[in-house]
């Protein structure tokens, strides 16, 4: 797991390699419980995943059931928790191109395929991705193939890129509540302080009055303090929506299982 900056976009890179002796779903929930609380941007998740999303179409030459079951339905539901998508199959959704293989030696079964490595990204970096799949044709000497990711953050695009407010967040005061002590922390961490001065506590500077709050100095400039304070509340919006949705699919499921 590494964090790095492109074009001033905060990434998040997870490599894995899945267990490939059993269906260990246990490894895939650790696996999504790292991403908790972790400030980025972007997420890309890649590598060796040694199960298909799609039981038609990531498989090829099994004479039973797509393997692994537990570990499918437990990447589908925490990428529906986590907002992410599987970038290959949502610009390719009939196309069939597997990246793993093995052939038998004697020739008395037909070579099995599947599609095992892929990138998994956030939904709102679906618009940057210009290419996405198998980097190279199968190598007799190696029983998988390179995966290619192409990112360009420098497109202007309309769409799902663009981070959007969901004005609804308003009507719940847990959210609002959130929206007003972050506004404290940022401006209890800018305030400027004349020499021998007291600096504000956050609890002092949440007792002012709207009045008071707009003649305390900062040390960035009205546009520089604004700037931050909207991209702080926005990284605190994605974060409180994320926990929200992960605790309504949970919720849904719950019940669904309960009437099941």
């Amino acid at each position: 797991m590494k964090k790095i900056e492109i074009s001033t976009k905060k990434l998040l890179i997870v490599g894995i390699y899945a267990p490939s002796e059993k269906d260990d779903h246990v490894f895939f929930e650790k696996l999504f419980s790292m991403l908790e609380g972790r400030n980025y941007d972007h997420l890309v998740i890649s590598g060796d995943f040694n199960v298909g999303l799609d039981e038609k179409l990531d498989y090829m030459g099994y004479s039973n059931k797509a393997p692994r079951p537990k570990s499918r339905l437990t990447i589908k539901k925490h990428m529906r928790q986590h907002g992410i998508c599987d970038i290959y199959r949502e610009r390719n959704p009939k196309k069939v191109e597997n990246t793993w293989q093995q052939k038998d030696k004697f020739q008395a079964r037909p070579t099995k395929q599947a599609r095992l490595d892929y990138f998994l990204v956030d939904n709102e970096m679906r618009s940057f991705v210009e290419l996405a799949g198998a980097a190279e044709p199968f190598n007799p000497d190696y029983d998988h193939r390179a995966i290619l990711l192409k990112v360009d953050f420098c497109k202007v695009k309309r769409g799902a890129g663009y981070w959007k407010m969901n004005n609804a967040l308003l009507n719940e005061m847990e959210y609002v509540d959130l929206v007003q002590n972050t506004i404290i922390r940022v401006m209890h961490d800018y305030q400027s302080v004349k020499p021998g001065a007291d600096i504000l506590s956050k609890a002092q500077i949440k007792a002012l009055s709207p009045e008071a709050r707009e003649r305390l100095e900062m040390t960035l400039n009205p546009h520089q303090f604004l700037e931050f304070l909207m991209f702080t509340i926005k990284g605190e919006t994605r974060k409180y929506g994320a926990t929200r949705k992960k605790n309504l699919v949970s919720r849904v499921e719950q019940l669904e299982a309960e009437l099941l």
